[in-house]
């Protein structure tokens, strides 16, 4: 690391680059979707692993008592949280599965969420409707999104005496927009709705205080924006929910009289014989943030995504899908592309094998978006060459 980041500057792109095992012919712009981790956080995982190869059975067994504790720690501290309140999970989709399949829903309840949430997702509510006899109920939203306050309103307005809880995205998978999650949850709790919180891609793009924000639950990727090894995310649960809580996977961590932690953190995360070495890497994730001053280096990146935004527009010749008095700039955006549901499969694959482009077209109310996600080894030319294939397939 060179000397001047010691006075918080940004780190140069070069710097940056070699911190990651990303290819050098790849235009990566998907962090979105599968976050690419530094190698001092591989390090640190594999580390990891090969202590607990050298006494698996102590390891998983008796010292993964004080080390999952430990690790959960860091992570609240930096979630305002507390660490009895998290558990790890492998994603935020299995994690949300556990509450979906630990909530009493009866024929005739409802489940209020918008027209912007993450397909798995969807899928997990439509087959617990199923068995269940509950309504999933979608509130459309139109792009750009309404004030904060509309937002809300136009939420809640489909919500009934039948709703039992209302499921959104933080920040949404496949619009990139950023719900005013804060309000919605205020006015789930006065309405006696519980609130389920998706989200996968809010640790380390947005701040995050979970107790203030103050859901019923919220789970949150670190294998994304925060760039801890794949297969680490959390779920947080009040603790006046805890006990509703059913373990997804019945193990060795259910029905104890001897409880380790709490009963929900032996059943939610004692689910037998598997690897911890990606949850136990997770607070050097933090501390590579910290060293590199990834605040600054994400900020930077926003920035360069508003530098080219109407470049994307003029190009797609498109409107923009963000309101530009509450526009929150992330480090991911989408721009509407003239193409069809038909044609994006072979376009995908075209950005791709020609262009050695990996970047997402995604589907919204049958309309093609691109989805560029710019992170830390990214640079403004990442974008240029981005424009420039998109030119070429128009």
């Amino acid at each position: 690391m060179s000397e001047h980041l010691k006075a918080g500057a940004l780190p140069a792109l070069n710097e940056l680059r070699a911190q990651f095992s990303l290819r050098a012919d790849v235009c990566y712009l998907n962090h979105g979707a599968c976050g690419a981790c530094p190698r001092s956080v591989m390090e640190e995982w594999q580390r990891w692993q090969w202590l607990m190869e050298e006494e698996p059975a102590e390891f998983l067994f008796h010292d993964s008592d004080e080390f999952l504790p430990e690790a959960r720690r860091v992570l609240a501290e930096r979630l305002g949280a507390r660490q009895q309140d998290l558990v790890f999970f492998e994603n935020v989709t299995t994690a949300l599965n556990a509450v979906i399949r630990s909530l009493n829903l009866q024929a005739g309840d409802e489940i209020l969420t918008t027209d912007h949430e993450y397909g798995a997702l969807i899928k997990a509510w439509d087959y617990v409707c199923a068995r269940t006899g509950a309504r999933l109920v979608k509130a459309p939203l139109d792009l750009p999104l309404a004030s904060p306050n509309e937002v809300c309103n136009q939420v809640m307005a489909h919500a009934s005496e039948r709703t039992r809880v209302l499921f959104v995205s933080h920040i949404s998978s496949p619009t990139a927009i950023c719900m005013p999650v804060a309000e919605l949850i205020s006015r789930a709790r006065i309405a006696g709705i519980l609130s389920l919180i998706d989200g996968a891609h809010s640790p380390g793009q947005v701040e995050l205080n979970l107790d203030a924000l103050g859901a019923d639950f919220y789970g949150g990727n670190c294998h994304k924006w925060l760039m801890a090894p794949p297969g680490a995310a959390f779920l947080h649960v009040k603790e006046e929910h805890q006990a509703m809580m059913q373990p997804l996977v019945v193990s060795w961590g259910w029905g104890n009289a001897d409880i380790r932690e709490t009963r929900f953190l032996d059943e939610q995360q004692y689910r037998g014989t598997k690897d911890i070495s990606h949850w136990l890497a997770v607070p050097a994730a933090w501390e590579f943030r910290d060293k590199w001053n990834w605040s600054g280096v994400s900020r930077q990146r926003v920035e360069w995504l508003r530098d080219y935004d109407e470049d994307f527009l003029k190009l797609l010749r498109c409107k923009s899908m963000y309101h530009e008095d509450w526009d929150p700039f992330l480090q991911m955006r989408i721009y509407e592309t003239p193409w069809t549901l038909q044609q994006a499969p072979a376009l995908q694959r075209a950005l791709r094998e020609q262009y050695r482009i990996t970047v997402p077209l995604t589907e919204w109310r049958g309309r093609i978006f691109v989805r560029p996600s710019l992170q830390g080894y990214n640079g403004r030319q990442d974008l240029e060459t981005l424009l420039l294939a998109l030119e070429k397939l128009l």
